[in-house]
């Protein structure tokens, strides 16, 4: 079965993202480090697939799986597009009610929930984890460290994959297209070409006058060598012209349909804007406390600096701020200093703000009856609410004569660190 009867097999058109993608790889000439990156993660070590039993296939686990968008869209294939459609998972797919993550080239993580596959977190290409997720002999035991990612009902970038009977499909993709050499530039007009150890030699004028051809004189007569047209960085070849069979030595790469394409910058900015609501509802929420805006806006600044998956950084004064995989450090001694170091500013923050609300407690303490009888939430006062009627403000929170400012100080930092390891565990 040749390459297009293929791609119609799995539901692939002609029009979709998916079928654009492979027309990409078949006539692609480039070889560039992005694309080198691409075209060995979906061959490296290829085998041919193994018939193991009536409708079942073995690919080389080994390989890449691609993943191929039914989306129509006129999108602009990129090797930086395809790499967040290469991704690294088991070799085999999982049952439909399992669980399994899954790694893009891209640096892009998300796990398969049946046939959802949800990406929420990342993975730098230069940390340790992701170097052994992307070598063969260590992938399995790569993705069985991945500490699983919290479970949540926001919505994070999801994506619906289509399942097969025999599990995974794969396609015969055509070796690597070879680079093209485009030809040397001609020789500067006044020159002779090179010969060897000869430095170049000015052509005698062959008009009587050097300055004739500015006024419109013929010049004689020369014969002029034929010129050479430079081949097109795009051959016609598509999957339409492939021949029925496929060509030596086919790739057979291991591939599943998804519903829609997969955009970097579009997930990461999603993922970010999710992660960071739920962590101001974890913060705010009552039964947590309820810090106040102020102190959930310093938690949700450190954290987006730290321990957010992307990472906004500015490329160039054209594109602007673009988002990128937060490099992110994994030995726990850093991790722990920088945590620390963190709460150590929460905490001298939290006592700033107790003794000035205990001060002004002191001072309307004798005009607010049964001040102290209600234990609320810590940051109820805060500097936006002591300024304007202060009295009032006071009198409507009055949890501060109860408690020990070490108290209060815990009850925060309970709260801070509970957020914390709850939804950026897997960091």
């Amino acid at each position: 079965m040749n390459l297009k009867a293929a791609a119609q097999n799995i539901g692939l058109d002609a029009s979709s993202v998916g079928w654009a993608m492979l027309e990409k790889l078949i006539h692609e000439s480039d070889h560039s480090p992005e694309w080198n990156e691409t075209w060995h993660a979906l061959s490296i070590d290829k085998v041919s697939s193994l018939n193991i039993g009536p409708g079942f296939a073995f690919i080389s686990p080994s390989q890449a799986t691609l993943l191929l968008p039914r989306e129509q869209s006129t999108e602009v294939i990129t090797a930086e597009f395809i790499n967040s459609h290469v991704v690294f998972c088991d070799n085999l797919p999982p049952a439909a009610d399992s669980v399994s993550p899954f790694v893009t080239l891209s640096g892009l993580r998300a796990t398969l929930y049946g046939d959802q596959l949800v990406f929420r977190s990342s993975i730098h290409p230069s940390s340790k984890v992701y170097e052994k997720i992307l070598i063969p002999a260590t992938r399995s035991t790569g993705l069985a460290s991945l500490p699983p990612l919290p479970v949540t009902t926001r919505a994070y970038p999801t994506f619906a994959l289509t399942r097969t009977d025999s599990g995974v499909s794969h396609l015969p993709l055509p070796p690597r297209p070879p680079p093209i050499h485009k030809p040397p530039l001609p020789p500067r007009p006044g020159t002779l070409p090179k010969s060897s150890g000869q430095p170049p030699t000015p052509i005698q004028s062959r008009l009587g006058n050097p300055f004739a051809s500015l006024f419109g004189a013929k010049s004689t007569t020369s014969t002029s060598a034929p010129s050479s047209t430079a081949p097109t960085d795009s051959p016609a070849t598509s999957i339409s012209t492939l021949p029925d069979e496929a060509g030596d030595h086919p790739i057979e790469i291991p591939v599943h349909t998804i519903d829609k394409r997969i955009q970097f910058p579009v997930v990461a900015k999603a993922v970010c804007k999710e992660l960071r609501e739920e962590v101001k509802n974890s913060l705010s929420d009552n039964k947590n406390s309820g810090l106040s805006n102020w102190l959930v806006n310093m938690v949700v600044e450190w954290l987006e600096k730290s321990f957010f998956p992307f990472i906004k950084t500015k490329t160039s004064r054209t594109l602007g701020e673009v988002y990128v995989v937060n490099e992110f450090v994994f030995e726990a001694e850093e991790i722990s200093g920088t945590v620390q170091g963190f709460y150590g500013e929460i905490t001298d923050a939290v006592v700033k703000k107790l003794r000035r609300t205990s001060k002004l407690k002191r001072d309307l303490a004798p005009q607010a009856p049964g001040f102290g009888t209600d234990r609320a939430s810590l940051v109820s006062v805060t500097e936006e609410e002591v300024s304007g009627s202060e009295k009032e403000r006071a009198q409507a929170n009055p949890m501060f004569v109860e408690q020990t400012e070490e108290e209060k100080v815990r009850q925060v930092m309970e709260c801070v660190e509970g957020t914390v390891c709850d939804l950026f565990y897997d960091r």
